[in-house]
């Protein structure tokens, strides 16, 4: 599979013998992708999506010590960002910062910074913590309503857009190239169980089965 190199100006992608966009095909499976398109599908599929309202990096990190609202709007205030293509090469901004992220967002945070995840782990075709985030607990887990919940915000090209990100990592991640089979079926199953979970259903012809009334897309 070829992959083309990449550069991002203020948040365009510009790539040597670029695909087309309008000729991209929504029923694609993501592991036909190369590189090049399916970072051009993130930059499409969350294009002009704000945190307005939402949680931010910073902020996250103090829900997860249990911050008072006060100290939660400071922290807010100090993220100064205002697109989430300013973070995809801002190396002060971990996906993995081991305090915060993406757990404690809500869902118009999530949806602002699950792109910028997304595009990091394709440039390196390596899981972040964004993987740990997409598979959807069974019914009966407390978390599956909680869940839910957080992906409200994404609309079904977001939805279509995470779907081909989980093949396309499930065929290009570097974990999964040893000489262990047993270990690259391993590595094959963390990509798998989310698209199992939920993602799969967006596979359909390109278009999405229609959502269950709790997992309906809000607004904004």
């Amino acid at each position: 599979m070829l992959h083309l190199d990449h550069t991002v100006f203020g948040g365009r992608v510009t790539c040597n013998d670029f695909p087309a966009l309008p000729d991209y095909n929504p029923a694609m499976d993501g592991s036909c992708m190369t590189q090049a398109e399916m970072i051009a599908e993130v930059y499409a599929a969350f294009a002009g999506v704000g945190r307005e309202g939402g949680v931010s990096w910073s902020e996250s990190a103090v829900r997860d010590g249990f911050g008072e609202e006060a100290e939660c709007l400071v922290a807010r205030a100090a993220d100064l960002d205002r697109a989430w293509t300013e973070l995809v090469d801002d190396p002060t901004w971990k996906p993995d910062r081991g305090v915060g992220g993406l757990c404690f967002l809500d869902a118009i945070g999530f949806r602002y910074y699950l792109p910028v995840a997304l595009v990091r782990s394709i440039r390196t075709k390596t899981r972040n913590d964004a993987l740990y985030f997409l598979t959807l607990p069974s019914p009966g887990d407390e978390l599956h309503n909680h869940t839910l919940e957080k992906w409200s915000r994404l609309n079904d090209e977001q939805r279509r857009c995470v779907l081909h990100y989980l093949q396309y990592m499930m065929a290009n991640d570097e974990l999964s190239k040893s000489d262990c089979q047993e270990a690259n079926n391993e590595v094959v199953g963390w990509w798998q169980e989310p698209i199992d979970s939920y993602w799969g259903r967006f596979a359909q012809h390109g278009s999405a089965e229609p959502a269950p009334p709790e997992d309906r897309p809000g607004g904004g």
